[in-house]
């Protein structure tokens, strides 16, 4: 860390704490404050964000938002898996040029529901990228789903998930799909899209 980055951190600490001074009184901040080692157990949520940052991988493309999901597929080796109802929910985002992070969950298991995923992505600042940003990528770099299998996911007005996976049969023939679901149930090893709040 640069000497900058930790002034940063700590302004960002102190306008945390003026901004809910009220919640805390003085006597209760004093005794707060006489703890052993005060300083490492605050620096210690700085380094757990800074580990799961460590293992994100991060990617630029440039979008076209007014293609066709048909012409994006066209001219890739990607077999289309397409639910149409879930073509038509899909949502196509905003931006020319995007910074997508790819993340691995912390809690990789069989069935992850969209609560856990939502917190999965809260902890590292982001939230899932849309279709559009993360195809982009994908078509930038085709090797790219090929070692980092990747997911995002939406959900429509009514309530309803929705995902695109880029991955591939266990013959090696890369798909991408793009469904409906009510359980991420078999993503615990695809790498979640997303992008910064």
């Amino acid at each position: 860390m640069t000497d900058g980055q930790i002034n940063s951190a700590v302004a960002k600490l102190r306008a945390a704490m003026r901004r809910h001074r009220s919640t805390i009184s003085s006597k209760e901040a004093r005794q707060v404050l006489a703890i052993k080692n005060l300083g490492i157990q605050m620096f210690l949520v700085f380094l757990e964000h800074a580990k799961r940052m460590e293992k994100l991988i991060v990617r630029r493309a440039k979008v076209d938002r007014t293609r066709a999901f048909q012409a994006m597929v066209d001219g890739t080796d990607w077999r289309p898996y397409i639910w149409e109802s879930a073509l038509a929910a899909m949502p196509r985002g905003i931006g020319k040029k995007v910074e997508v992070f790819f993340f691995m969950p912390d809690q990789r298991k069989y069935g992850i529901r969209d609560l856990d995923l939502c917190n999965e992505y809260a902890s590292r600042g982001l939230v899932p990228a849309d279709p559009y940003s993360q195809f982009a990528v994908n078509e930038a770099d085709p090797a790219f789903a090929r070692e980092y299998p990747n997911v995002t996911h939406w959900q429509d007005k009514d309530g309803k998930w929705y995902y695109a996976a880029f991955d591939s049969w266990h013959n090696g023939e890369p798909r991408v799909r793009i469904n409906r679901y009510d359980i991420l149930d078999q993503f615990s090893t695809l790498w979640f899209a997303g992008r910064r709040k």
